[in-house]
């Protein structure tokens, strides 16, 4: 049998675009998450949309953000609220320093830049990628991670704007239509989906309303997505292992 003209082997993926390809998934959640934030930022906390994506692009932390925020407005002092962004961020200098073997072939000024693009899911990815491939080159890292705050950055942007140009008529509805989308998003990509994603719905709809009910509405709306994609793709990863 003839092979066709121009026909032959594949050329294997690099580390860097198999990163970025896997990543797509998981950078639409951050999307989402950034997304409401930005809006949270200017409609709850009333800081301008510059301000509010500026912040969240540079410091990619939303939940020490919370926390700082949060004592800011209560009038706590400075050394108090750096202290408490320290303790709330400090899993990342583990991650990084885990990292570190990554970027030894990297300029300084390529690994200062690395090491900002550690995340929760960024981290987790090149855990499993090396497991799974024995890869530990910064390639996959870089691909994937990139791509997650790319996507994030974009995100931080729109839900700022839609902070400062939506009417509060739409503001009250945009808080139940961002999460609810995460949660959708999530559950038709997991297995066993009619069962799942009851348990899922409820589970979300327990916690948010026990969120409210302890601290506020805003932040339920806020905080309960994010554990709830947590706890998803964790259940998605021990399914799959099997």
């Amino acid at each position: 049998m003839r092979a066709r003209a121009g026909s032959g082997p594949r050329r294997p993926e690099t580390g860097v675009r198999r990163g970025a390809r896997e990543a797509v998934v998981l950078s639409l959640v951050y999307f989402v998450f950034a997304a409401s934030f930005g809006n949270y930022a200017v409609t709850e906390f009333g800081l301008p949309p510059w301000y509010a994506a500026g912040t969240t692009i540079l410091a990619y932390g939303i939940q020490a953000q919370i926390a700082a925020f949060k004592a800011m407005q209560a009038g706590e002092n400075l050394v108090w609220i750096v202290l408490l962004v320290l303790a709330v961020n400090v899993r990342f200098m583990l991650m990084s320093a885990s990292m570190a073997a990554r970027f030894r072939d990297l300029p300084l000024l390529g690994q200062l830049a690395a090491s900002h693009l550690v995340a929760n899911g960024s981290f987790a990815a090149a855990a499993r990628h090396e497991r799974v491939t024995g890869d530990r080159s910064a390639g996959y890292f870089l691909g994937f991670a990139a791509t997650v705050y790319a996507v994030f950055a974009l995100g931080a942007l729109v839900g700022a704007l839609m902070g400062a140009v939506l009417p509060p008529s739409v503001q009250s509805v945009t808080g139940f239509v961002l999460p609810a989308f995460l949660l959708a998003m999530i559950a038709t990509t997991l297995p066993y989906r009619a069962v799942f994603t009851l348990g899922l719905v409820a589970g979300a709809a327990a916690l948010t309303l026990w969120l409210a009910q302890t601290l506020s509405a805003s932040a339920a709306l806020l905080i309960a997505p994010a554990l709830v994609a947590t706890a998803a793709v964790g259940v998605d990863h021990a399914v799959r292992r099997r």
